[in-house]
């Protein structure tokens, strides 16, 4: 009887043991780590959905972005007129005797400031093919133009800047042309361009 007690005492602690270490491993693996309230919390703009890229209001306007990006090209009508085009002709005729002034107003039809605006280039173009017939530099910038505001600035060919430098066989006297400026500056973008209308050289022979 001793030796059949003492069997089903062993049993009995045996099969709690076992029992124990079940419960207990169930509560170390099969328990999931939930993270707290902040770790699922998405911040502003964000949102848990993939497929949601609508960003919040106040965000993605061209004054936002992250640190070090460019800001957005602001939405702005350019307009180039000429006032004085001609050439001095006359014996002995120097390398570049282009003379021209006009006028480039800016007007920004956005909702961001943009500029100071400066011309970086400017050429003649043929007016039927819009080739390049030569380049040119040419000094003027705007102040920053405000949204709703216009900017109109005189900008002047610089002296003894015609390339290439072929006297009055460059831009030809008494032909049209077309004066093109590029532009730069803050919310203007890359590569920006104003074109005047035709206008004729006047030369002095």
């Amino acid at each position: 009887m001793r030796k059949t007690s003492f069997l089903s005492m062993f049993s009995a602690l045996v099969a709690f043991g076992a029992l124990s270490a079940l419960v207990a491993c169930g509560d170390t693996v099969g328990t999931p780590i939930v993270p707290s309230g902040d770790a699922l919390t998405t911040g502003p703009g964000s949102s848990t959905d993939a497929g949601d890229t609508t960003p919040e209001v106040g965000q993605g306007d061209a004054s936002g972005g992250d640190a070090g990006e460019e800001p957005a090209p602001g939405d702005f009508v350019a307009t180039v007129t000429v006032d004085v085009f001609g050439q001095n002709c006359m014996p002995a005729v120097p390398p570049d005797p282009v003379t021209l002034q006009g006028r480039l107003k800016i007007e920004n039809t956005g909702k961001t400031p943009i500029g100071p605006v400066t011309i970086t280039s400017a050429a003649f173009l043929d007016p039927t093919t819009k080739q390049v017939v030569g380049t040119f530099a040419a000094t003027a910038s705007t102040p920053a133009v405000a949204p709703g505001a216009t900017s109109d600035v005189v900008f002047t060919k610089t002296a003894d800047s015609l390339n290439p430098g072929n006297g009055c066989a460059t831009v030809k006297c008494n032909n049209a042309y077309l004066v093109r400026l590029e532009l730069s500056g803050a919310g203007i973008g890359s590569g920006a361009t104003a074109t005047s209308a035709e206008a004729n050289v006047g030369c002095v022979f």
